[in-house]
């Protein structure tokens, strides 16, 4: 159910905005904007905690979108701490 369903698809679709959002807030900040990402990166994180209790995610060949997904986060991760 998880790897390249609607639930690997969105929550890649949200790491993804959530990423776009806070390399845009280094530019532009935006109390708006911030929240946005960060509505982003925790829809993101729910859908990735669905993903990863799916036991298909597991198969071989079945988790792409949920690696993806992880290292989309963790580069938001990454580019957000580098603001302090």
């Amino acid at each position: 159910m998880a790897s390249d369903n609607a639930i690997g698809s969105l929550c890649v679709k949200h790491a993804i905005l959530s990423l776009a959002a806070a390399y845009f807030l280094d530019y532009a900040p935006s109390e708006a904007l911030r929240k946005t990402a960060n509505n982003h990166y925790w829809r993101a994180v729910e859908l990735l905690t669905q993903a990863i209790s799916d036991p298909e995610t597991h198969e071989i060949g079945k988790g792409d979108s949920v690696v993806g997904a992880l290292i989309l986060l963790m580069s938001d991760d990454v580019s957000s701490l580098s603001c302090f």
